[in-house]
This record gives C-alpha cells, sequence and structure tokens, in this order.
C-alpha cells in the first residue's frame, strides 16, 4: 500500500475513492487469501485486520494516527476481517453445493457429512453467517440471494453493535448506519469539495481538537459553525432550502449528507441545495484556517452540468399526428360506395381443379 500511496493514491492524490478501490483490488485479497477455506482464530484475525487499519491510515496520508480508521471503514462499507472471513467461508460452501454431483469436492463433502469426527468443513458449516443463510431459503417470499441477505444483516448488526457500545465513534452515528458506500465517495465533485465532504464526515472539519475561530470564538466546532456570522447566512438558506426540515438533535449538514443520493442517475431535489451545502462547507474551512483558500468555480457546477446534459440527450417520444378528418362533400359517391364495399361479405377464392400430371 506504500507503494501505491508514493505514486499519488491516497486522499490528497487521486482522491480518497481511487484510494479505497485500490486497495480492494491489490490489498484486500492478499490480506484474506485463504481465509475462506480456513477458520482463522481471533488472534490472526486481529493481525490482519492491524493490517487493514494500516493500509486505511495510509489512504489518508496520516500512518501515525489512531483516529478516522473506523470512520474510513464505515464510509467503504469494510466490515472487520473476522466478518470478511465468515462471509468468503459461506462463499465457499454454496459453491460446494452447487457443483456438480460428479465432481471431486461434492464427493468428499458427502463423506465428511457422514463422518462423526470433528472436521474442518464440519465447523465452517457451524458458522452464524452460512446457518442465517440455511434459515433465510425458507423465507417467503422467496429471496434471491438469501446468501447475500444474510451478508448484509451481518454487517447491519455490527454496525449497530458500534452504536450500542460505550465508546461508540461519534462520525459513525452521525452517518448513514447502513453497510453501503457513504454518497460523499461517489457523487460528482471537484477534488477540494471531496476533500471537505470527507473531512467532515470523519469530523476532521472543523479540526479536532476545535481550534478558534476567525470571528472570535474559542471553539469553532461543528455546533459553533451553525451560529458563526461567517456561515449564518449560508446556513439559514440550507434550511430554507431542505424539505423536510431536519430534526433538532441532527446537525443540518449531517443531515443534508444523509439525503444524497448514492448514485448520480437523473437530477433530484438535492440539487437545489447542493451547492449551498459546499459553499457552507468551504465557509467552516475558510473559518477555521490559518491562510486565505484559494479562489474555486461555482460550486456544485458538475452536478448542474450533468443535469444539462441528461436533460438534453433525454429521449422523447414522438408525438403522433392523427391523420385531418376530411369533411364529406356534397354530392361525393366515394364515401357511400365504401360503405357499401365494407358490407359486402368476402366471397373464398375460387378452386382451381387439380391437374393430372401422370
Amino acid at each position: 500500500m506504500r507503494k501505491l500511496s508514493s505514486s499519488g493514491v491516497h486522499m490528497n492524490g487521486f482522491g480518497l475513492p481511487a484510494a479505497l478501490r485500490d486497495y480492494l483490488i491489490f490489498i484486500h485479497p492478499i490480506l484474506e487469501y485463504g481465509l475462506a477455506i480456513v477458520p482463522a482464530s481471533r488472534s490472526d484475525v486481529q493481525i490482519l485486520q492491524k493490517a487493514q487499519n494500516m493500509c486505511l491510515q495510509t489512504c489518508i496520508r496520516r500512518p501515525d494516527a489512531t483516529m478516522g480508521v473506523v470512520h474510513i471503514a464505515a464510509l467503504a462499507a469494510l466490515p472487520n476481517l473476522f466478518t470478511r472471513s465468515r462471509a468468503l467461508q459461506a462463499k465457499f460452501l454454496h459453491r460446494a453445493e452447487t457443483l456438480p454431483s460428479d465432481s471431486l469436492i461434492k464427493a468428499l463433502t458427502t463423506q465428511l457429512e457422514l463422518s462423526k469426527e470433528k472436521t474442518t468443513w464440519g465447523e465452517l458449516r457451524r458458522s452464524v453467517l452460512w446457518k442465517k443463510a440455511q434459515l433465510l431459503k425458507e423465507h417467503q417470499p422467496r429471496l434471491k440471494d438469501p446468501l447475500k441477505e444474510a451478508y448484509v444483516l451481518l454487517c447491519q448488526k455490527e454496525i449497530d453493535m458500534q452504536l450500542a457500545s460505550v465508546n461508540r465513534p461519534v462520525t459513525v452515528a452521525r452517518g448513514l448506519c447502513k453497510p453501503v458506500w457513504d454518497p460523499v465517495l461517489l457523487l460528482p465533485c471537484t477534488r477540494s469539495e471531496r476533500r471537505r465532504l470527507i473531512k467532515w464526515r470523519i469530523a476532521w472539519l472543523p479540526p479536532t481538537p476545535s481550534v478558534e475561530c476567525q470571528c472570535g470564538a474559542i471553539k469553532g466546532n461543528q455546533n459553533h459553525m451553525l451560529i458563526c456570522p461567517a456561515t449564518i447566512t449560508l446556513v439559514q438558506k440550507l434550511w430554507s432550502l431542505m424539505d423536510p426540515a431536519p430534526p433538532p438533535e441532527v446537525h443540518l449538514i449531517d443531515y443534508a449528507l444523509n439525503c444524497l443520493p448514492r448514485f448520480f442517475k437523473s437530477p433530484g431535489t438535492w440539487c437545489d441545495w447542493w451547492p449551498c451545502l459546499l459553499a457552507l462547507l468551504r465557509a467552516v474551512d475558510q473559518t477555521t484556517s490559518s491562510y486565505k483558500l484559494p479562489e474555486e468555480k461555482a460550486h456544485g457546477q458538475i452536478p448542474i452540468d450533468l443535469a444539462a446534459k441528461f436533460r438534453a440527450t433525454k429521449p422523447t417520444r414522438p408525438h403522433r399526428i392523427p391523420p385531418p378528418t376530411q369533411e364529406p362533400v356534397p354530392g361525393d359517391p366515394f364515401p357511400h360506395l365504401l360503405s357499401k364495399i365494407s358490407t359486402v361479405p368476402r366471397q373464398p377464392p375460387p378452386s382451381v381443379p387439380a391437374r393430372n400430371c401422370a
């Protein structure tokens, strides 16, 4: 991962989404190699989890930082490696069951199931995820992929356990609380705008611990940004554009981020307040910075341009114009003749006698 980071694959280079995808493509398969067929112990999984945390720290260019790893994993819906090992084992069992009956592994598993000795195969089948998938097979209405549904439920249970713990991560509680990629990693925006979105999600904007605000406040934290003179105008504008309004216990910016769609398929109502949200985050960044930020173009212009392009290229159904109706002309015999022709019964074609070719 350090070699990828030296090539610019990090949050300040190609961006955090690209860094996370490269980690999932190149590094993650190496860490989970062999976990599908070997029920690893807790200590072994903890070593692998430590390696994953180091890779995530490299993605955000903070190799010595202890905070941010849980938040980055929540943004990318990365479960811990113990849950991931259960998923790989369940996929291996599912594939072994669906193989033809004359395959080697099918013959071996049949003998292992009949054996009364303690085997690795039996230990894999006693996995919580595999048992849940077997129960979901009997679900009515019938599920398309019971194993995938069981995996989603297991990941959701892991998130719920984090939220129920005493030392729960605050940023995880303010997020989507679902095992899906966060919209701040997916929606189109500029590099600086995405960096601010991610920093807000992982509690780096405003900085933690709190710094002095340019308005004179001692602690320029997230709650102060709702009443700061430098941001109050944008806060009121964003509040007026949000429909429905956020509940009082949820921060305005967190509520707006949770209302974003995960994919930009077509323009929606969020495009109306998206530029205001990005402008507000830039104002927050400016009030807590010791230097003047460089000038930027209009915020949120990329989705607006894509929306205009979508409307311009959207296929429209051709409007069928009915043929004009012609009023009957007095003395015209053709309508009368046509009505008579339509009432004449259709006669079968005359039969032709067959010729004797002998």
